[in-house]
């Protein structure tokens, strides 16, 4: 039997890869300004004014856009050394466990993004050398729990679905998998 990906699978790891790809730009875009920020320190005796607080915000993109693919990949909050010497039926309900939990942590921290967003969106903070209004990057930080969650979301359903298929495949089907 065929994989039949699941449209929630395909969106998501979509979108997990765009936002890693603003991650890979936010990367080099920091590693050029701290660069341009140190020659004219250096040269010129005149820094970028508020480098480390910029730099600040761009990690904020370097740091939780990522998420979705270690979500997707299953590279976090698993001991594969232990894991992997245990039965396949076993695997996929430990996996379902985490995925619950942390789809349920997703949520939990995209609730408090958005909402933390808001409150300094009304208190109209911002950054105090870049003067750059501080709520847009929670809401930043809001869309990676998101692909968190939905990852999450989407591997629960597959291992559902692996924990309903009979445990011994008959050859043809191992043929048709490969």
């Amino acid at each position: 039997m065929k994989k039949i990906p699941l449209a929630i699978d395909v969106v998501n790891r979509k979108f997990s890869l765009m936002l890693s790809g603003i991650q890979l730009a936010a990367i080099v875009f920091a590693a050029v300004l701290v660069t341009l920020d140190v020659l004219l320190r250096a040269l010129f005796s005149k820094p970028i004014s508020g480098t480390s607080e910029y730099v600040g915000y761009i990690m904020i993109l370097a740091s939780f856009f990522g998420l979705g693919l270690c979500t997707m990949d299953r590279s976090h909050l698993k001991v594969d050394l232990i894991v992997q010497n245990l039965p396949a039926k076993v695997q996929h309900v430990i996996d379902a466990v985490n995925d619950v939990v942390v789809c349920a942590v997703g949520c939990i921290m995209t609730y408090a993004a958005f909402n933390q967003g808001a409150v300094t969106f009304g208190l109209k903070t911002r950054g105090m050398f870049s003067g750059v209004p501080n709520w847009p990057f929670y809401y930043l930080m809001g869309i990676g729990y998101l692909s968190v969650a939905t990852g999450a979301v989407s591997l629960l359903i597959q291992d559902l679905l692996a924990l309903r298929k009979p445990a011994v495949q008959s050859e043809a089907e191992k043929g048709e998998d490969c």
